[in-house]
């Protein structure tokens, strides 16, 4: 959750001329993971920069809910 939250914040997101929210803010988003990610649910946030950047970033689980028959890369720590 560290390195997601530092990588939002490195990289904001571009705020609407209109004042509208363009994304989900970031608390919304923490909370979603924080419930996804232990029940093995993978987790990305992508959003476009004030320059037109486009940011992704992504949290992978291992083993993952969805695909239970793919092995994890890894052995267990």
């Amino acid at each position: 959750m560290t390195w997601l939250q530092t990588m939002y914040e490195s990289n904001p997101p571009f705020e609407r001329e209109d004042g509208m929210q363009a994304y989900v803010c970031l608390e919304q988003k923490v909370t979603y993971a924080m419930d996804a990610l232990p029940r093995g649910v993978d987790v990305c946030w992508v959003h476009y920069t004030k320059s037109s950047s486009l940011v992704s970033c992504s949290v992978v689980c291992c083993a993952n809910h969805h695909h239970p028959n793919i092995l994890c890369p890894l052995p267990p720590t």
